[in-house]
């Protein structure tokens, strides 16, 4: 338990030191969207989504998540089948 709560401690003050980070669009880039979306679990996920839909007044669901993901899939894929 002791650890838990030391890594939940560090992970918070990373949190706090990448959020005064400038994010290019070269760094926003290198993140692997696919990979963190099975990171994740689809509860987390599916908050997000609320919370940001209500913020924004957006009509985001989890549906429309799910077709995103598989629009990365089907890039990926076919990218890897040109070469």
């Amino acid at each position: 338990m002791k650890n838990s709560v030391i890594k939940a401690l560090i992970n918070e003050q990373k949190k706090k030191q990448y959020a005064k980070r400038v994010f290019t669009k070269e760094i926003l880039m290198r993140i692997d969207i696919k990979h963190l979306a099975r990171r994740c679990p689809l509860d987390y996920i599916r908050e997000q989504i609320n919370d940001i839909s209500k913020k924004y007044g957006l009509s985001v669901t989890m549906k429309s998540w799910e077709n995103y993901i598989e629009e990365i899939n089907q890039s990926k894929h076919n990218l890897m089948s040109l070469f």
